[in-house]
Formats: structure tokens, sequence, C-alpha cells
């Protein structure tokens, strides 16, 4: 684990403010953050609907596995975190996702600075991740394992290429524990740019019938400040839930993130 930054990278810049125009800069889009970790949460700038949120690591690391590892505290932050995410967007869902670049070249992220995607879903986009890496990976090109436990995400990936899939299948809840984590190894790039901020988008636009095409996400073109300030406006429940778990003793772990 590391708190280094790097220069000209967007989210080392956490003091960073407005972009200029109806866009918000980081800092003011933060939900919540953690002094004794540095982990922090923030609204996305170009999100998929209201409650697409963004798990950021402190420092520079390329994977949420190096940023993690075995850092009991930071598991702790993700415990309230989830919570928390359950609590604020009840009815949503939340679905985890990450392109972990591991320092291999393939990723295609715009960023390289680990972090996750919380989205509001529950089960539906693990489908299009599958029906992505058979019909673009091949033989030996992706190797997809389950993890009976997030933490197991730990310093064995840190250095991989890889995606991280989790969800809460089809009743979340927040004292429930996640349906599914799914690893994929990857040795090539995935088909769309910004990858997981993409798959998102295209079930919103299948559920409406629309085509949602090639996407080349520019955060510019398909930023929407309206969607940015409905998440904002549930900054101060989402804060809220977040520092009732934290405050809970370090012994009780009523929401433990193993697999049922």
């Amino acid at each position: 684990m590391t708190s280094a930054r790097m220069e000209n990278c967007d989210f080392c810049e956490m003091g960073r403010e407005s972009l200029g125009g109806e866009h918000l800069g980081l800092s003011e889009r933060q939900l919540h953050r953690d002094v004794r970790t540095g982990l922090g949460v923030f609204a996305d700038i170009a999100p998929v609907k209201p409650g697409h949120l963004l798990l950021l690591a402190p420092g520079h690391e390329l994977t949420m596995a190096a940023a993690l590892a075995e850092d009991h505290q930071r598991w702790r932050y993700v415990d309230a975190v989830r919570e928390a995410y359950l609590r604020t967007f009840p009815g949503d869902g939340l679905t985890i996702l990450e392109h972990g670049s591991g320092g291999k070249g393939h990723r295609r992220d715009c960023i390289e600075h680990a972090h996750w995607h919380l989205l509001p879903f529950e089960h539906e986009l693990g489908e299009i991740v599958d029906a992505d890496l058979r019909a673009v990976v091949g033989d030996g090109q992706a190797e997809k394992e389950y993890l009976s436990d997030i933490r197991a995400l730990d310093s064995r990936y840190s250095q991989s290429n890889y995606l991280l899939y989790l969800d809460h299948g089809e009743k979340p809840g927040p004292t429930q524990p996640p349906a599914r984590v799914c690893l994929y190894s990857l040795k090539v790039s995935l088909p769309y740019q910004q990858y997981t901020r993409s798959v998102g988008y295209r079930h919103v636009a299948g559920a409406t019938g629309a085509q949602a095409g090639a996407l080349e996400w520019d955060w510019a073109i398909h930023a929407s400040s309206n969607l940015v300030q409905q998440t904002m406006a549930r900054q101060a429940e989402f804060a809220r839930h977040v520092d009732s778990a934290l405050s809970r003793p370090t012994t009780s772990r009523p929401l433990d993130l193993v697999v049922a």
C-alpha cells in the first residue's frame, strides 16, 4: 500500500475543485472521507444513474487489491461504505466493478488510479460482463473465479490485470452479504473504453430500448450535472450511515462480506 501521489492524476488531486461550468470538481463531489485510512467516496462525474459512486484509494495504486491488501482498517471502511450505500439508496441494489491494471498495460480506463465503481443495480450487470468476455476474449485470455470472501482480493492480485465483479442479488439489504463475488483474470484489453462505466450504461440503454453502440467514454460528453446533484443530495444521509457503522466496536461484524 502507498499514499504516493502521481502528477496530473485527477484522483490524486483530492482537493481539486470546480472544473468550470456546471461540472463539479472531485472535492465538491465528496460524500465521505475516512481520515484514518485516506479512503474516500465520491459521486461519479459521468454517472450511469443517481447513486453511481466511486471508492478511491488514497495513494496512486493501480489496483484495489494493492490498496486494500490485508489492511483491517481499510476493509472495515469498505464494510461501512457498503452498509451505508444500501441504507442510503434502498431498493436499488449494489454492484461493484473494478478494472485493475496491475501495470500490465492492458487497461483502457481514463484514470489509472485504483477505484471501485459502486453502481445502483442488483444483479443485472453480471450477464453483460459474461457476454462481453465470451464474445471478445479468446480461449486462455481470461479466467473467471468465484471468491468466497471479498477479502480474498488481496496482495496476490495486486500486480494483476483483472476485472472484479460483486453484486448483492435480487434482495439486497444492508444486513445481507454479497450474493456473488467474481474475479476475471485478463490477458487482453476489455472491449470498451472506460469499461466499468460502459457496463452500467449499456444496461440502462437496453432497458429503455435504446442502442448504446460502441461507447467512447469522454466524461465531458456523457456527464450529467443533474444526476450528480441527485446523488449529492444524499450526501448527509450517506455520511451519517458510514459514521454510524464505523462507530460500532471493532469486535462487532454483523455485516460480514463473506458470500452466502
